[in-house]
Parts: C-alpha cells; sequence; structure tokens
C-alpha cells in the first residue's frame, strides 16, 4: 500500500515538472534570444521649412497680366496705326496781278501754275486773232508784268523789286510766251488731301480803243494740284480737268479794264469723313488699349503683394 502511494507521489511529480518546463527558471539559460523590437522615430529638427526639390516661383500666376499687357500694347499699337495723318496746314491764298500791254486785240490768255523745286512757275502763253504787222505802230511793244502780292518775291531779284515786265514777241506768228519764278513752293495754289484752293490772278488788259477784238479774250487758268477731282469745288467749279490738274475759265474784259482775281476752294468730303472716322476708331482702340495696361498693372501689383 505504501508503494503504491508513492509510486503515485512520483508519478504526480514528473508531472509537474512537465508543466513547468515550458517556463524559464531565474538563473536558466533559455535557448531563444528577446524578440525585436520596432526603433523610436526621432524627433523633428526645429528650424526653418526648407524649399521642396525642384520648386522655385510660380510664373503662372502672373498669366493674367502678361495676357492684359500683351493685350493693351497691342491695341495701343492698333491706335497709333489707324489715326489718320494730320492734315498739313495750307498757305494762305495769294494771287499776282497781270498787266497785259498791247495794240493788237488778244484772243486768249493760258495761265498755267505748276511748283519747281523750291519756287513756282508762272508760265504765261498769249494768242492773238491775228499776226501783228511788221512794223509797231506804237512806242512800245506788246508787254505783260506780273505784280506781286506782299510776302513773294521773284528769287535772284532784289526783295524791294515785286513787278518784273516782259517782252512778248510773237514773231510772225500769232502766239508768245513768258515765264516768271516766284519764289515759295505753293505760290498761288495749294492742296493738304482735305483742302484745296486755287488763286486766278488779277488781269489788267490794256488796249487801244481801235483794236478792240470781236469778243473779250479768254482766261485758261491751270493748276497742278493732286486728285483734283476728288475736291468739291462748289464755290467756283472748273471748267475741266486733266492729268495734271483742274483748269478754269473766265472772261476778260473786251476793252481797256481790270477783271477780279477769284479764288476757288475745294474740299474733299470723302477723305473727311473718312479720317472722322478713322480718329473715332483710333480713340476707341486707344480707350480699350489703355485700359488693358492699366488692368495689366493692378493685377501685378496685386499678385506682388500678395
Amino acid at each position: 500500500m505504501v508503494g503504491v502511494v508513492a509510486v503515485a507521489a512520483g508519478g504526480a511529480r514528473a508531472a509537474d515538472g512537465r508543466a513547468e518546463g515550458g517556463r524559464q527558471m531565474p538563473g536558466e539559460v533559455s535557448g531563444q534570444g528577446p524578440e525585436p523590437r520596432e526603433p523610436t522615430p526621432a524627433a523633428p529638427v526645429s528650424g526653418p521649412p526648407q524649399p521642396a526639390v525642384g520648386g522655385g516661383t510660380d510664373w503662372r500666376k502672373y498669366l493674367g497680366s502678361a495676357i492684359f499687357g500683351v493685350v493693351g500694347l497691342v491695341l495701343l499699337v492698333s491706335a497709333w496705326l489707324a489715326y489718320p495723318p494730320p492734315e498739313t496746314g495750307i498757305a494762305t491764298p495769294a494771287y499776282p496781278t497781270l498787266v497785259i500791254t498791247t495794240y493788237q486785240a488778244m484772243a486768249s490768255v493760258v495761265y498755267s501754275v505748276q511748283p519747281v523745286h523750291s519756287a513756282t512757275e508762272l508760265r504765261v502763253t498769249f494768242r492773238l486773232f491775228s499776226p501783228l504787222p511788221s512794223v509797231t505802230p506804237g512806242p512800245l511793244p506788246p508787254m505783260a508784268e506780273i505784280d506781286l502780292p506782299p510776302g513773294a518775291r521773284f528769287p535772284g531779284q532784289p526783295g524791294y523789286i515785286t513787278a518784273l515786265p516782259m517782252p512778248l514777241d510773237f514773231g510772225s506768228g500769232t502766239t508768245a510766251t513768258v515765264v516768271f519764278l516766284v519764289g515759295g513752293h505753293s505760290f498761288n495754289a495749294d492742296s493738304n488731301g482735305v483742302n484745296a484752293y486755287a488763286a486766278l490772278p488779277e488781269v489788267r488788259y490794256q488796249v487801244p480803243p481801235g483794236s478792240v477784238g470781236f469778243e473779250p479774250p479768254t482766261l485758261w487758268a491751270r493748276y497742278q494740284i493732286p486728285s483734283a477731282a476728288s475736291y468739291d469745288w462748289s464755290s467756283f467749279r472748273p471748267a475741266m480737268y486733266d492729268r495734271s490738274g483742274p483748269e478754269w475759265e473766265e472772261f476778260l474784259t473786251r476793252y481797256s479794264g481790270d477783271t477780279a482775281a477769284r479764288t476757288a476752294l475745294g474740299i474733299d468730303h470723302t477723305r473727311q469723313a473718312s479720317d472722322a472716322d478713322w480718329t473715332f476708331v483710333a480713340g476707341a482702340l486707344l480707350g480699350l488699349g489703355g485700359g488693358a495696361v492699366l488692368s495689366a498693372l493692378q493685377e501685378l501689383m496685386q499678385q506682388v503683394l500678395a
């Protein structure tokens, strides 16, 4: 009986020993190492923020200012191109006095004005009804004289000479031509594309009573005015136009006497209206362009201050 109890006690102790085999006793070395632990994250280092790799100024925020600026400059340049050129001033109408002294009646006088270099050429051609006799019946041959208005002068002549006579050489024919040079490029006629004028001279016709012609002499006045047909000459219409310009017809007195000077004024209404329209367009473009540039500057300042 005692043996059976001893054997049972030994078996119980053996079972307890196996149960405690899974625990490490103090001082006992185990065959397995400790389990690994996760590393503790390092504390962040204080200091100024560092820029991101590849970062920089974001120029996209200035895109709106750039667009406004470019559009404004384009509009300003367009306004400058659209604005019509300013009208150049034209000279004050000035006319000379043509004095004709003859003992044979004149049929016609052709008064031609054309600019040459820095002067104006007055070419006057006279035509008789019939040839002059071989012997001059009067004390003086036929003469043509130009009297200049105040301020005009003859190139190469002293300033105090304002009247220049020239003899008329008809020879055995019926025509004679004389040429006068007057200082200034726009004497007696001028134009600027919108306004124009032509000044017909005063004519003093002196002929003896016994040499009166069958009809009054005709004065033909020709001027070189570009695009003369585009002007409205309602004050005194030309009789005709040719390639060089307009031509006016005026009847002189049949007997000795004066024919008053006349000034023909022309206005190109089409050009005038076109200039007004383009001036309006240029003003509108100028306002839009200025507004766009100001908007670009305002937008830029907001971006810079932000």
